[in-house]
């Protein structure tokens, strides 16, 4: 009986068996996927291979001039970017390497070994940057300056700007034109995670690309994630485009001194084992080119010093490496560098792009004749707010700069306001429309005449803020937030949350809670109060108090004023332009900071003391972002725009 219980077990067994093969007759066993090296850096030379980088050699920038190639040197497969300050020449000498043209994807992942410098004032990273990054001796991939096509900021040290760099704001990203580029300022920035890091110590950096998300890690843990798929690309010159989630080039920024960096130091980037994977090696099967700014199927005759970007169609799609070698068949009609085509001369050039194994071609015909039909016209407003009887200039630009076309604008309702040239003058108070047409191209700004009013459009009694908050020790819990009523013509629009800091303070030998700190925010703007560099005035009352007027998303390049017991400092940006030293604790200050066309006055306690400034670095109003580390700190603030003011005038203001 046992025997045939046996029996009749290996039985089942074997079906069991024959039954699980049968299933699988005809079905691949799939395995997973390793990942495919579609670049690796070869450091084993002298310095790196001019066939893998190529460097900003004699771009003079920010008082920096980078070095060739050449003179970054390799050793024991480690490559050293170093900055060093030349006191004969009075610059930095900087070096910097670049893999652009070698490598496009948008679904990567890039590791490597580095060694990040942390002597205060070092700025070093590995970034990536979107197509159309060629930039050397002042030539641009499209036209437009740094930082044209986006870039992502995956381990660029933030941390130079400090005493101790010890940490990166990863992943970030930069995109636009730029405020240098000769077309409208289109400059974004988003801010990633603050990350902890040991420089001076070899760790291996990682960092992905897949689906718009980037995905960051350090020593094999993910230290930051972010998805930039809803970001709103601000540079209309690249139609249609997405630069940042379509990397191009990793650049390797060496050692790179910010303005506060101690002259006698140097620095030193160590980066090993640079490579580059993917998940699938997809090969371009085919390939089509065009001049970006026009339909694919457009054929056009380019005039001579005629910049333009050529654009890519592969197929399929999801090619793995997207990066193509150009070649111009006449040089002295065309010259191509990395998709960049810039004509030069009367005549038919052949542009020739190649993906892996396979070509494509573009016939480009020259001529001074050419008639370039209007791309695009764009402007950074869609909305423009005059005062009944004061005028403002409209800004606008068409692409390319060398349309044919002509720029037509006219007033929809000429009872409400008028137009001369650029200058559109506000006659009553009502809503109209600027139309501009180029060619077939066409643009609406909304234009609202509103009543000529010197009243601010925010105001706000801060006297005793720290009491509306509340910090009662009978109180179980603190409430932490209240709101500060805007005072000004535009009421609740624009008011204020404040929120309290506690912390353990020793108060008769007794530990409890206590305010540290006072932080009053607006809502984020859309430029809708348009406080611009044409006309504004702040006021602000205070005994002590910081004043930021952007979010740290965007340059803060708005005043900024701190008034401690010590010292008023006024600043745009990082750039400080006047700086008063106190001699009382308890003096109440009265600060006014009022600019027109593109100039600014200081005035303090009725007397000014910085006059005709020029405010290059002024931009628009993102936001008000309030602090205060004592009771009474601050008392009021006012904001206005659109504003005329005499120094008489200002001088006896009180608010």
């Amino acid at each position: 009986m046992k025997q045939i219980k046996i029996a009749s077990f290996v039985s089942l067994l074997a079906i069991s068996i024959f039954l699980l093969i049968s299933c699988n007759m005809g079905r691949k066993i799939e395995k997973k996927k390793s990942p495919v090296k579609v670049f690796s850096a070869d450091f084993s030379k002298k310095s790196p291979l001019s066939t893998q980088f190529y460097a900003w050699e004699g771009r003079e920038f920010m008082g920096e001039t980078y070095q060739p190639l050449s003179s970054i040197q390799c050793k024991d497969g480690i490559a050293h970017l170093k900055s060093f300050y030349d006191k004969e020449q009075d610059t930095w000498k900087t070096q910097m390497m670049s893999t652009a043209g070698l490598f496009e994807s948008d679904n990567f992942t890039c590791k490597f070994e580095g060694k990040f410098n942390k002597e205060p004032g070092s700025w070093q990273g590995v970034i990536t940057y979107g197509t159309g990054t060629y930039w050397s001796n002042n030539i641009y991939s499209d036209g437009i300056k740094w930082p044209s096509g986006g870039e992502i900021d995956v381990f660029e040290q933030a941390g130079g700007y400090s005493e101790t760099p010890t940490f990166f704001e990863t992943p970030s990203v930069h995109f636009g034109s730029g405020s240098s580029s000769g077309y409208l300022r289109n400059h974004e920035k988003i801010t990633g995670e603050k990350v902890e890091f040991s420089p001076e110590e070899w760790h291996e950096y990682r960092f992905s690309l897949k689906k718009g998300i980037v995905k960051v890690w350090i020593d094999g843990e993910m230290v930051g994630k972010k998805d930039f798929n809803n970001c709103e690309v601000n540079n209309e010159y690249l139609v249609n485009y997405n630069p940042f989630l379509k990397p191009q080039a990793f650049y390797l920024l060496g050692g790179v001194a910010t303005s506060g960096a101690n002259k006698e130091s140097k620095f030193d980037f160590q980066v090993k084992n640079f490579e580059v994977y993917q998940e699938d090696k997809i090969l371009c099967e085919k390939l089509k080119i065009y001049p970006q700014m026009w339909d694919q199927n457009t054929k056009l005759t380019f005039p001579v010093n005629a910049e333009l970007y050529f654009d890519k169609i592969y197929t399929p799609s999801n090619v793995s490496n997207k990066a193509c070698t150009w070649k111009s068949s006449n040089e002295s009609v065309a010259i191509v560098k990395a998709g960049y085509v810039k004509t030069v001369g009367e005549g038919t050039a052949v542009i020739k792009a190649t993906c892996g194994k396979v070509s494509a071609q573009y016939t480009l015909k020259v001529s001074n004749n050419a008639n370039i039909p209007c791309a695009q016209i764009k402007s950074e407003i869609d909305t423009l707010t005059i005062k009944e009887g004061r005028s403002k200039n409209i800004q606008y630009d068409v692409y390319p700069r060398y349309t044919t076309d002509k720029v037509v604008a006219s007033i929809e309702n000429t009872q409400i306001a008028e137009l001369s040239g650029t200058t559109i003058k506000a006659k009553k108070v009502g809503e109209t429309k600027l139309i501009l047409k180029c060619g077939m191209k066409r643009k609406e700004i909304d234009i609202v005449v509103r009543e000529n009013s010197k009243e601010p459009f925010a105001k706000y009694d801060l006297n005793q803020i720290t009491g509306k908050i509340g910090l009662n020790d009978s109180q179980k819990g603190y409430e932490t937030k209240a709101t500060v009523q805007n005072l000004g013509e535009d009421g609740k629009v624009l008011d204020m949350t404040a929120t309290y800091n506690v912390s353990d303070i020793c108060v008769d030998d007794k530990w409890k809670k206590g305010l540290s700190g006072v932080e009053m925010k607006t809502p984020v703007l859309d430029n809708e109060k348009e406080l611009t560099k044409d006309s504004f005035l702040y006021f602000i009352k205070a005994s002590e108090c910081s004043v930021r007027t952007n979010d740290v998303n965007n340059a803060n390049c708005m005043p900024s004023i701190d008034i401690t017991d010590k010292d008023i400092v006024v600043r745009y940006g990082d750039v400080e332009i006047y700086q008063q030293i106190l001699n009382s604790s308890t003096t109440t200050h009265s600060v006014a900071i009022y600019g027109i066309n593109g100039k600014s006055s200081v005035f303090i306690d009725g007397k000014k003391v910085v006059g005709n400034g020029k405010t290059e670095y002024i931009q628009d109003l993102k936001q008000l972002i309030i602090k205060t580390s004592r009771k009474n700190g601050i008392q009021s603030f006012a904001a206005y725009s659109d504003v005329e003011f005499t120094d008489k005038k200002l001088e006896s203001m009180t608010y």
